[in-house]
């Protein structure tokens, strides 16, 4: 959630983001006439409370003045409900603003503008069969039994693809943890709240799984990962904290029907290995920068083409201020997709987790950063890199 001291004190700057995301600048001065209805019924409240102290500094004041003090208390109660209610309503729609983007982020309306930085490796598989084809021929996915047992979009992973998958997200921990990263294995549940406050809800609502009255199926192990750093004020010599969290993810995929429907490259349920760090503000952007290089480097162990783009501010998630992706290619698409993402969220997650670090003489907020280190996807884009004109696949020593 962004700062409402900030919403305040330069709204020309929050709109200026909206308009870079392609949202309505408007909103702004809607809030800011919530703000001002806020504070008024705050002042209206102190008024009547320092009305009643003022009667009630002694016995006999306020024997004098029951019968105003009794009005006062119906008047506080009142204005009790309201000050509760605008800063309710305040609040939800101030959640609903994103992120602040950074200076270097490119505008643009979507994908078209987004920025390649890098490209590295050789394709050596130009163009080929599907991964879907591949794995049913070799008889590693049955995606038609897991139709029948759970509906669309969910996967069986058979033989040497349930072991390569297995190998994949062993090896992508190890990684993560030689270069620091402490390994975690989260719940998959979460409360709406911890939603709320890590920046999924109330935007990603409607492509998150209800499982209870206030339970939901994560979509990532990044807000779990967060709520061990909730509440927390740490020194600046004990940052970065550093989590590669492994979970199941599951999500509606809200929107995308009509595309990525064959095999597996989006599906309803899939693995992940996710780097989160929690650091200083004055290092997020070094720490971004290492969260890339990690993205890189392990897509380079299993020498996969790939490209390394800045997303423009139509592209990028509400929660970043700056989003960097990898692509990998897939020869059966014919181009590069996305197979890792890495943000750097500044202290928009920070500010309702009341993450903060000291330096010993002041206190601000910490910045959150995430990334992709290992899906499913990565494994699908390997199988395609790695056909054979026989049908078979030459699976890198590392996930045999």
């Amino acid at each position: 959630m962004i700062d409402i001291a900030l919403l305040r004190s330069k709204p020309e700057e929050i709109k200026e983001t909206l308009k870079k995301r392609n949202d309505n600048p408007d909103v702004v001065d809607s809030l800011l006439k919530l703000d001002l209805q806020w504070r008024t019924t705050v002042q209206k409240l102190e008024a009547l409370q320092a009305e009643r102290n003022g009667l009630t500094k002694t016995k006999q004041s306020a024997q004098e003045h029951r019968s105003r003090l009794v009005a006062l208390k119906k008047m506080i109660d009142q204005a009790e409900g309201e000050v509760r209610e605008c800063q309710l309503e305040l609040h939800s729609a101030v959640s609903v603003l994103p992120n602040i983007l950074a200076p270097d982020v490119p505008v643009g309306k979507d994908a078209t503008s987004n920025k390649v930085l890098a490209t590295n490796g050789k394709i050596t598989v130009k163009d080929g069969r599907p991964h879907e084809e591949i794995m049913k021929d070799l008889g590693w996915l049955d995606l038609e039994s897991a139709a029948k047992a759970s509906g669309a979009r969910f996967r069986y992973l058979i033989g040497e693809a349930a072991k390569a998958h297995r190998q994949l997200f062993t090896t992508a921990i190890a990684f993560a943890e030689s270069k620091g990263f402490t390994y975690v294995v989260p719940p998959v549940i979460s409360r709406g709240e911890t939603l709320l406050s890590t920046g999924f809800f109330p935007r990603g609502a409607e492509d998150t799984f209800r499982v209870g009255d206030d339970q939901y199926l994560v979509g990532t192990s990044e807000p779990m990962l967060l709520m061990l750093a909730a509440n927390k004020t740490y020194n600046q010599s004990d940052l970065p904290k550093r989590f590669v969290g492994y979970s199941s993810c599951f999500r509606k995929e809200a929107g995308s029907y009509g595309r990525d429907v064959k095999g597996m490259f989006r599906m309803h349920q899939f693995d992940k290995v996710e780097l989160v760090s929690i650091c200083h503000p004055d290092d997020s952007e070094k720490e971004h920068e290492l969260i890339v290089s990690m993205q890189e480097e392990f897509v380079s162990r299993f020498n996969l083409p790939y490209q390394k783009v800045l997303l423009s501010s139509g592209d990028q998630s509400h929660i970043a201020m700056k989003q960097i992706d990898i692509e990998t290619w897939f020869p059966s698409q014919g181009q590069y997709r996305e197979t890792h993402s890495a943000s750097n969220c500044g202290d928009f997650q920070a500010r309702l987790l009341k993450t903060k670090v000291s330096d010993g003489r002041t206190i601000v907020l910490a910045h959150t950063l995430n990334g992709t280190l290992a899906t499913e996807r990565l494994l699908l884009a390997i199988i395609e890199n790695n056909q054979e004109e026989d049908g078979t696949v030459n699976l890198p020593s590392e996930l045999k």
